[in-house]
């Protein structure tokens, strides 16, 4: 098993991947084009991290994860304005029914919002046939060592409650649980983690 940052040629795999194993999200349901400027922004921020997990020459997992998660969006779209306003009209367009959980995207930071807490471990996906073998962990782990790396003492991450593997995996790494709140009509809980020195 291999684990490593994100590179330019992995982008379309990490795109359709998010696509297909984490299909609530609004930034899935914009579609692959913007799930493509998305992981193209991670590559030159100074905010953002992604690393990828393969086993035998193929994608079995990837974490995303922000050092501050706000600032990240922020120039996501500052630099993408004009072309994530042109993709986000489109699937508007095709599915109106986005404008809700696009409003709430918006909102989305004051709902996980903790005091001295900017660090965000923002999307994991494990291949449904992959889960079980501690690809999740190894992810994890890895994010942790880079936040510390970049001298991050403390990490949130939201999961939605019904997503008990995930949960149980938080509890076993010693996450707190901070707060359960509703995110796109879907409960969700907030967890944190102080990342030791």
């Amino acid at each position: 098993m291999n684990l490593r940052p994100l590179k330019q040629d992995d982008i379309p795999q990490v795109s359709r991947f998010h696509s297909l194993y984490i299909p609530h999200s609004t930034f899935a349901r914009l579609g692959i084009p913007f799930l493509k400027t998305l992981y193209r922004s991670f590559l030159g921020s100074d905010y953002g991290f992604v690393y990828t997990c393969w086993e035998g020459g193929k994608m079995q997992g990837f974490i995303a994860g922000a050092t501050d998660s706000q600032r990240l969006l922020k120039s996501l779209f500052l630099g993408h304005l004009f072309f994530l306003l042109m993709i986000s009209l489109k699937a508007l367009f095709r599915r109106p029914r986005l404008l809700y959980p696009l409003f709430q995207t918006f909102h989305y930071p004051r709902r996980t919002d903790l005091p001295q807490t900017k660090a965000e471990l923002l999307f994991i996906a494990v291949k449904p046939e992959s889960r079980r073998k501690g690809i999740g962990h190894k992810l994890i782990l890895k994010s942790l060592d880079e936040l510390k790396r970049r001298r991050i003492d403390g990490v949130k991450v939201s999961v939605e409650r019904k997503n008990q593997g995930t949960i149980n995996l938080l509890k076993k790494m010693h996450f707190s649980q901070e707060r359960k709140f509703s995110f796109y009509q879907r409960e969700r809980i907030l967890f944190s983690y102080r990342i030791p020195e």
